[in-house]
């Protein structure tokens, strides 16, 4: 064993059994095994490359010319590594496993017995008839060629496939289990009999939120859709059911715990329920395939819920927080009311909390009565959690039937910030909504929990990691507080210009047939000053350069629309090029690429130079909206662009983490629902590719066949998917992989030959075994 170094799997050492070449990190091995492996019996060769830092990277090659990265190996270590992977892989071809050792594969074809073996001659040599085996004493043809290396010429015989098969009763759409198949989520669970889904609701909390059905039978032809939310590390995923045909309501963190259809699970279980939808969706599909209709099949319905009780303990005392979770419930405002409650509100109207300290707590006072349950899907972010650390982590730890609740208190009058208002989550006090408008919200509060009898209002929290650490952001309705969704809506300037803008697009580009020589060789003048001016350090540049070349660019501008020339665009872009390096030109260069783009929408120049110029100030609507204007043939650009940002690694890389997420899936939705498969494609890539460097080769491989699906020529996607294909031996559908992603042949040579070899491997497979 010795030390390696490898980024993406993390690989600390590397090591070697009489079987495998085994790549791992030491301090995960008990946690997540080997992270990369390589069987003895199909390494063909074995090498190293040049690295950094006095070490080598090591590659092992087997025998479809596949390349497994061990990372990088001192010097010192290269040789006898090298030495001793060659020498066990001899042995290992010598002597495989699955072949008596008195008869190797690769002798002569003779030497082995032909029971439970077939003879598998190489395409180089004659063809021989169907069921052929060599006699004793039977010897190859010096004149042919020899076997490839690493060819085996004998092979376990597979069992013939039968020619008529026997009439069989239509199969189930899940193969009945020989015992229940059970699946254990937040608040319930799923049990699986036969052909029937169970669904449990028990436990403390299922209870909490508001379940009173005990369990409910749901017949597999009475199941009509499943809709499916992955899990994040901070946030739960969940699982909802569509009975009777009946459509799937909408739901968000914020009333998915409280639908009586639906089972939340966490990151722990995200496998056993990648597997449920998995199963279920197979039963939707052989349930429409056979017509069935699942509104006419019975089954056991849910009772509504009640109000959830959530209880904290605030330091010295209790208290208890109810909420309402059902959808869209508004608070009551009825007019009975007790003399007591009243006198309580009038009591503490400014701040409704009993026996009130004197500031903010670290946990939630007593309230005079239970928050009001308001979650939307306007959100919120929260201020001031860097300095809540503890707060923050108790917080997100506190995990109760999949949502955290967030309450709303407003300071109270004897606060050096009289108008601020905490944010209290599981009971902790994790930080403040933002300064610029606490004054509306705190008086809103005031005003609302004094017509509530003192409730205060409160709604989902969401967690979420960045740079800085963990972030909060909250999920809340404000109307019910008389508050317009508008005031916590931060629309940057660049975005309300950019909407402005935008109307130029909204027509046709104007169809122009003129020439003008003189103007277009003045252009060709200005592109070569243009591009001089940009690579002279700006200490060096004449002050007056760049106003210099915008005047000559609306000089051109003036020229070519007088013409009827459709260089004009080019020159509006040239002008945005010019004035976007000038202070205070903000609008004036969104200007100059939308009148670019007015004139030719297919410029893919000023669409990529546009996205990267807003993305400074992003905001989701605008992006999405501007997405919407760039022609189909022309967005995988522009997606790639956006995912980039969304995942902050663009220049800027002004995005939250929470913001990139909802961007991703607006834009996968936008992009469903226009038939848009470039961006789809994109976006599984890239999902792809994450799950993979997290471990989680379930989702890689489920999103690599997503974006296989909506057309990924992507090489890295069809030479990881493919890999994972053939050792499930699934050659069919590896095939159709590496064939697309060959119709635009990797560029790196060593891939395309990788690509192509393993293609040829496939093809070989599919006669033996249809």
């Amino acid at each position: 064993m010795v030390t390696t170094v490898k980024a993406l799997p993390t690989l600390t050492h590397l090591g070697m059994t009489d079987r495998r070449i085994l790549g791992f990190k030491a301090s995960a091995l008990n946690v997540q095994g080997f992270a990369v492996e390589a069987e003895l019996a199909a390494v063909t060769s074995a090498h190293t490359r040049p690295s950094y830092k006095q070490r080598e990277f090591l590659v092992v090659v087997d025998g479809d010319g596949a390349e497994t990265d061990f990372g990088d190996v001192h010097g010192d270590d290269a040789s006898p590594v090298l030495r001793i992977i060659e020498q066990a892989a001899a042995q290992t071809v010598a002597s495989p496993s699955p072949v008596p050792p008195s008869a190797p594969p690769h002798a002569t074809p003779s030497a082995l017995p032909v029971s439970g073996w077939r003879f598998n001659p190489p395409p180089t040599w004659p063809p021989t008839p169907p069921g052929w085996t060599p006699p004793p004493g039977w010897q190859p043809d010096p004149s042919w060629p020899p076997p490839p290396q690493g060819w085996q010429l004998w092979v376990p015989a597979v069992a013939p496939a039968q020619t008529s098969p026997q009439p069989v009763a239509p199969p189930a759409p899940i193969p009945a289990p020989s015992a229940a198949s059970e699946y254990v989520g937040v608040n319930g669970r799923i049990l699986l009999e036969g052909e029937t889904l169970i669904l449990v609701r028990s436990g403390l909390r299922s209870k909490m939120a508001g379940h009173t059905q005990e369990s409910r039978r749901i017949p597999f032809r009475a199941i009509s859709d499943v809709r499916y939310k992955e899990a994040g590390r901070m946030v739960n995923g969940y699982l909802q059911l569509g009975l009777g045909g009946v459509e799937l309501q909408a739901l968000n963190v914020g009333n998915a715990a409280s639908d009586p259809d639906t089972l939340l699970f966490t990151w722990g279980k995200r496998n056993d329920f990648e597997h449920l939808r998995s199963r279920l969706q197979q039963v939707v599909t052989f349930n429409r395939a056979s017509g069935i209709d699942p509104a006419a099949f019975p089954y056991d319905g849910a009772s509504p819920t009640r109000p959830m009780k959530l209880n904290a303990s605030p330091g010295a005392g209790e208290n208890t927080i109810g909420h309402q979770l059902a959808a869209g419930h508004s608070p009551p405002t009825g007019p009975a009311r007790s003399a007591a409650r009243k006198g309580a509100v009038r009591k503490h109207r400014a701040w409704p909390v009993v026996d009130p300290p004197k500031t903010t707590p670290l946990r939630l006072p007593k309230l005079v009565a239970s928050p009001a349950w308001l979650p939307g899907d306007v959100e919120i972010e929260i201020v001031g959690e860097f300095y809540r650390e503890h707060e923050v982590r108790a917080a997100a730890a506190d995990l109760r039937d999949g949502v955290r609740a967030a309450v709303l208190v407003p300071e109270p009058p004897s606060s050096k910030y009289p108008d601020a208002v905490a944010v209290y989550v599981q009971g902790y006090h994790v930080g403040y909504i933002a300064k610029e408008i606490c004054g509306p919200v705190h008086r809103a509060i005031i005003d609302f929990a004094a017509a509530q009898d003192g409730q205060l209002p409160s709604c989902p929290a969401e967690f979420y990691e960045n740079r800085q650490g963990q972030q909060i952001a909250l999920l809340i309705d404000p109307r019910p507080l008389g508050l317009p969704p508008s005031l916590f809506s931060d629309v940057p300037d660049m975005a309300g210009s950019v909407e402005r803008l935008l109307g130029q697009l909204a027509d046709p580009s104007p169809v122009l047939h003129g020439h003008h020589d003189a103007a277009r060789r003045a252009l060709a003048t200005a592109a070569t000053d243009y591009a001089q001016v940009k690579e002279t350090w700006s200490g060096d540049r004449p002050a007056d350069a760049w106003p210099t070349l915008e005047n000559r660019a609306k000089a051109l501008i003036q020229q070519f629309e007088q013409a009827s020339d459709p260089k004009v665009a080019v020159a509006w872009l040239m002008y945005a090029q010019c004035v976007r390096y000038q202070g205070g030109r903000r609008d004036d260069t969104l200007a100059g690429y939308i009148r670019c783009l007015f004139y030719d929408r297919n410029n893919s120049e000023a669409w990529a130079e546009l996205f990267e110029y807003v993305c400074a100030a992003p905001h989701i609507p605008m992006l999405l909206n501007l997405y919407r204007h760039v022609p189909i043939p022309l967005r995988t650009g522009p997606a790639r662009h956006l995912l980039a940002v969304s995942h902050g690694q663009d220049r800027h890389g002004n995005m939250p983490a929470h913001r990139g997420e909802r961007l991703r899936g607006e834009l996968k939705a936008l992009a469903a629902s226009q038939n848009d498969s470039a961006p789809l494609a994109v976006l599984a890539e890239n999902a792809g590719r994450r799950a993979e460097k997290d471990g989680d080769e379930g989702a890689a491989i489920a999103a690599y066949r997503e974006a296989v699906a909506a057309g990924s020529t992507d090489p890295r996607v069809a030479d990881r998917l493919s890999i994972w294909l053939v050792k499930q031996e699934l050659y069919a559908e590896a095939e159709k992989v590496l064939t697309q992603a060959l119709q635009q042949p990797p560029t790196a040579a060593s891939t395309r030959d990788r690509l192509e070899k393993r293609l040829r491997r496939c093809q070989r497979h599919l006669p033996r075994l249809s």
